[in-house]
């Protein structure tokens, strides 16, 4: 009896002891599938991170090479490009200003200086003086007994816009020989533009063969 109940004891510990153990099994097999779980979830999510840390690598990467293109690109422009659109504009506005004066100068300077001065010449060459001897009469008159003498007679004419002054007519007469015997100077004066004087006067020289005339001006 006691034997029985001994073996039954045992018996009894035995199947507690088991269903220690088979709990013991089945919350540390729960606990490792848990983990497990745990381990798997935190795998999925490493692996996540790790795409995502590429993802953002690559784009770090595409970024940081933007980032130098730009910047070479600003560079060269900035190189290129010094001056402001407001200075650009203030440059441009001159510039068309000066343009226009240009052109409205060469519409009222067509000809050059050299061609000015060649004309103010030619011009200031016909308003000049202009002395002509017209109507000029001159005789010798031999005389056997007495003095010979020359008449001259004619007229001065000034065919210029500006007046003559100082004009003068002088008279030379020559021997035959070819000897200056006698000068006279006939004065007038002042001769007005596009006007005349008429004169006439006697030179008495003694073997008077031969007469020159000139007419002078200041």
């Amino acid at each position: 009896m006691s034997d029985g109940k001994m073996r039954i004891g045992k018996t009894t510990i035995g199947l507690i002891g088991l269903t220690v153990l088979v709990s013991v099994l089945v919350i540390s097999n729960g606990w490792f599938y848990s983990s497990l779980q745990q381990v798997s979830g935190l795998s999925i999510e490493y692996d996540s991170l790790c795409v995502s840390y590429d993802t953002l690598c690559n784009e770090f990467d595409t970024l940081c090479n933007g980032y130098d293109s730009l910047s070479a690109s600003y560079d060269s422009y900035r190189a290129t490009h010094n001056y402001t659109n407001a200075e650009y504009n203030s440059l441009k506005a001159d510039y068309d200003t000066l343009q226009s004066t240009y052109n409205s100068y060469l519409t009222t300077h067509s000809y050059t200086d050299l061609e000015y001065n060649a004309l103010q010449n030619e011009r200031d060459s016909l308003k000049a003086a202009q002395l002509h001897l017209i109507n000029y009469d001159e005789e010798i008159h031999s005389i056997i007994f007495g003095t010979d003498y020359v008449t001259v007679g004619g007229t001065i004419f000034n065919s210029g816009t500006y007046s003559a002054t100082n004009v003068a007519f002088t008279v030379r007469v020559y021997n035959n020989a070819m000897t200056l015997i006698e000068t006279k100077l006939i004065s007038f004066g002042t001769i007005l533009g596009k006007s005349y004087v008429n004169f006439e006067d006697v030179i008495y020289a003694e073997g008077a063969y031969y007469v020159t005339e000139e007419v002078t001006s200041d």
